[in-house]
């Protein structure tokens, strides 16, 4: 080791760069496997020591189409890219070559100084992509006679051209001034919002040839960055968005295929066999099967499919057959019951109204309300477009920074009076202001309490509706948000009631589902009165 260390030395003190005649004559593609096949070695598990080969899925589905792709000018095509697949498929591994190479071998493209930056939601997080490129670094004697690595600034710096790797996290605020040319941000899922993804894209508009990618496995939270960044990389691969500067690798179990049958497991894991062992899938396999708690993790994290939240209480697919439609005027002459979950600055004001239609099916509407002030913070913090669902009508705001509840009194009684409601439940909670208004009004109101005796029979009953496909909610997507979010407590009695799955977590708001499940309670204690039979029993002999 210390004769080869004298030589790297040597080559330095001559003017060699050995770097540069490896690359030499080598443009898009080719350069990088080169550097990546030339200077890098595995530093972790069974192939520690040995040269970074790379697999022909890792060179032919991501590297040749992402960096062969020229536009205008001779400039690179993608500027941003989305890559997904299944955990331990070398994301990250792979990720810390790419920003090796663009800190090292990019100059063809990208000439002077090149900022780097490895990031991700924690700082633990982007240190661990930091970690596997100083580790290369330190295992190949050319990178490391060529950079400073500094651990405890998570810092990588070229000698040569003075650019520099840098881990940063999602402390968005303090990123801003920066002038990245290359930015990988790992595990995306995990992005508590946009902010960071946001700010490190802006900062490439001074940059000839920037690109940042976006690595990661499939989440739960449908309204995130990460989601967002997943649609768009599937309707660029099924051709239905042009955007030419956008590319996409995602690698997930097909919709409709057995994430149990081990043959369809390549789909998600491109590595199969390879570097990932395949004898873990199948023990995380069989336990799913044994407890159906642990399916949707296997889902999402060994067959890279989006899930809906890590327990949640309905079937989601289930609820997603239920998107019918009902008409204003069949609503008009159904039955409807109504019910109203009342807070104050957190949680959002709720009110449902549930139609009993003749064939035994209900449908929903839903109505939500939010103090106007604070709109942009609560969105970053529950991670939902309220600002949009306000321009479509789904969400109601009131002015100041609390619920006024006398406008949600108000708005409640002309709902109320337009579909005709026979019965409206309502919470016990904080309804002093609310109750009046309503009985002045002479809608029939009763109490409704949230504990287990209360909420558990029409709790069940919302349950058999969704998986008898009997409920009709219309595809509302703040109802679906709600309902995705939603678990069940039980009492030793086998009651259920609905709860938060933390209550202390923000993103998660099951107000909504709350006031259908009241609105179902007067439903079933006050059914409509068939009669069609009244007369001719009155005059039969």
């Amino acid at each position: 080791m210390r004769r080869l260390k004298r030589r790297t030395t040597l080559r330095a003190s001559t003017g060699a760069d050995p770097i540069a005649e490896a690359l030499a004559g080598l443009s898009g593609a080719e350069r990088v496997i080169r550097f990546i096949e030339t200077f890098l070695r595995h530093s972790k598990g069974f192939r520690a020591g040995e040269p970074f080969i790379l697999a022909d899925w890792q060179k032919d589905e991501i590297i040749r189409p992402l960096y062969d792709a020229i536009g205008e000018e001779g400039r690179r095509r993608y500027r941003q890219g989305y890559v997904s697949m299944a955990r331990k498929a070398g994301k990250t591994c792979l990720a810390a070559a790419l920003a090796l190479y663009h800190l090292l071998g990019d100059e063809d493209m990208e000439p002077g100084i090149r900022e780097v930056y490895a990031a991700a939601a924690s700082r633990d997080q982007a240190g661990l992509l930091f970690i596997q490129a100083a580790d290369f670094v330190n295992a190949s004697p050319e990178l490391s006679a060529r950079c400073v690595v500094s651990r405890a600034t998570k810092r990588i710096t070229d000698r040569v051209s003075r650019s520099f790797l840098r881990a940063v996290s999602a402390d968005a605020h303090t990123q801003h001034g920066l002038n990245a040319a290359f930015v990988v941000l790992d595990e995306i899922a995990q992005q508590p919002n946009r902010d960071l993804f946001d700010v490190l894209q802006t900062s490439q508009g001074a940059r000839r040839n920037p690109l940042i990618l976006a690595i990661g496995t499939a989440g739960n939270d449908r309204n995130s960055i990460a989601y967002e960044l997943y649609q768009h990389g599937k309707r660029v691969l099924a051709g239905d968005a042009v955007d030419r500067s956008f590319f996409a690798c995602v690698k997930e179990l097909p919709e409709g295929l057995d994430w149990a049958e081990e043959s369809n497991w390549i789909y998600a894991n491109p590595g199969l066999d390879d570097f990932r062992d395949r004898q873990e899938l199948r023990d995380m396999r069989d336990r799913a099967l044994l407890l159906p708690s642990l399916a949707g993790t296997f889902q999402n994290l060994y067959c890279n499919q989006w899930t809906d939240a890590e327990t949640t209480w309905l079937s989601m697919s289930a609820w997603d057959e239920c998107a019918g439609m009902v008409t204003d005027a069949e609503l008009q002459k159904a039955t409807a019951y109504a019910g109203l979950d009342l807070s104050s600055t957190t949680d959002l004001t709720a009110l449902a109204i549930v139609f009993r239609l003749p064939d035994d099916r209900y449908a929903v509407k839903t109505w939500a309300w939010i103090p106007e002030a604070g709109i942009v913070e609560r969105e970053r913090r529950d991670r939902v477009p309220y600002r949009q669902w306000i321009k479509e009508g789904r969400v109601e705001t009131t002015p100041g920074d609390v619920i006024d509840s006398r406008i949600v009194a108000r708005r409640c009684i002309e709902e109320c009076e337009r579909w005709n409601v026979r019965y409206l439940a309502f919470d016990r909670w904080g309804s002093k202001i609310v109750t009046p208004i309503l009985q002045e009004a002479g809608l029939e109101i009763f109490e409704h309490g949230q504990g287990f005796r209360d909420m558990s029979p029409p709790t069940k009953h919302l349950q058999d509706l969704v998986l008898s496909r009997r409920l009709l909610h219309g595809g509302c997507p703040l109802l679906r948000w709600q309902a995705s979010t939603v678990t069940v407590a039980s009492d030793p009695a086998g009651n259920i009631k609905l709860v938060k799955p933390d209550a202390m977590a923000y993103a998660k708001r099951i107000d909504c589902i709350i006031a259908t499940v009241m609105a179902l309670s007067p439903a079933a204690a006050f059914p409509p009165v068939d009669h069609s039979g009244l007369f001719s029993e009155l005059i039969s002999f």
